[in-house]
């Protein structure tokens, strides 16, 4: 990935570190997996490497998890991997 867009991936890495250090904010960075199409609404959050999710997410599973986590706050403050969750 960083070999064909090396300069967006280091934009992504400063907009991420202004959000990060912004005072009296509540943030979450809500990454997400390679997205796909289809309607499966599984979805898990993580960090890359926790074993929990796969390398996919659906667009309709990470826009209901954003949606669900807006009222939730569960993860403010972090930067979750969203992805489907294994099967």
């Amino acid at each position: 990935f960083q070999a064909f867009a090396r300069g967006a991936h280091k934009d992504m890495l400063a907009i991420a570190d202004v959000i990060r250090s912004s005072k009296g904010v509540d943030w979450t960075i809500a990454r997400a997996a390679m997205l796909t199409n289809g309607d499966r609404r599984d979805v898990v959050a993580g960090y890359l490497g926790d074993g929990k999710g796969g390398s996919s997410v659906t667009r309709v599973g990470y826009a209901a998890w954003v949606m669900q986590e807006i009222h939730r706050q569960k993860w403010t403050n972090q930067m979750p991997l969203i992805s489907n969750i294994l099967v």
